[in-house]
């Protein structure tokens, strides 16, 4: 069971769900420009997983996951400032909608990042939360059961002994109350 928990933890790893809701963003917002797509998903995807790489090996980071609450700040203010500029580069090359979205998903990561000085919340069930209440609220409630990612992501984390499971509940609602009030979705 450990072994599937594992695997199902890197299939939904943050930076891969995130990727997705970067893609989904830009196919809903119309964006069709391959300079704004390599950009955007240089900034926001390969960027930020090359340089979590490099922090293992200099052991800025224990590991993939940081379980070290403490080591999360440095990693995630990297994340932020990337997608900031990220927003910056392509924001008069999309339209006000997918700059808002992207908007909307740093003002997340941020809630986040400053939660993590305190308490180590769930990025997993944040990232997964977030990708599956933007699918709800672009297609519609047909595709509700993609809410099932949330559930098994969450039972990964705690199965792998990496949160508790008030912390997975917490990065979960956290990313469904702040969709709503940032109007992400």
């Amino acid at each position: 069971m450990e072994q599937t928990a594992t695997i199902i933890s890197r299939v939904f790893d943050p930076f891969i769900t995130l990727a997705a809701l970067l893609f989904l963003t830009f196919l809903h917002g119309g964006v069709t420009n391959r300079v704004t797509w390599i950009i955007a998903f240089g900034l926001m995807a390969v960027v930020p997983v090359f340089l979590m790489v490099f922090a293992m090996r200099k052991k800025v980071v224990s590991n993939w996951d940081i379980k070290r609450r403490e080591e999360r700040p440095r990693v995630l203010g990297v994340i932020l400032l990337l997608e900031f500029i990220n927003i910056l580069v392509i924001r008069p090359l999309v339209s006000p909608w997918v700059t808002q979205t992207l908007v909307g998903i740093f003002i997340v990561l941020s809630g986040f990042t400053l939660i993590t000085l305190r308490w180590k919340i769930s990025g997993h069930t944040l990232a997964s939360a977030l990708f599956t209440g933007a699918v709800i609220a672009w297609f519609g409630w047909s595709w509700w059961p993609i809410l099932l990612i949330v559930p098994l992501v969450a039972w990964a984390r705690v199965k792998t002994k990496n949160h508790t499971v008030g912390q997975v509940i917490a990065g979960a609602v956290y990313s469904w109350g702040l969709l709503q009030l940032v109007k992400l979705v």
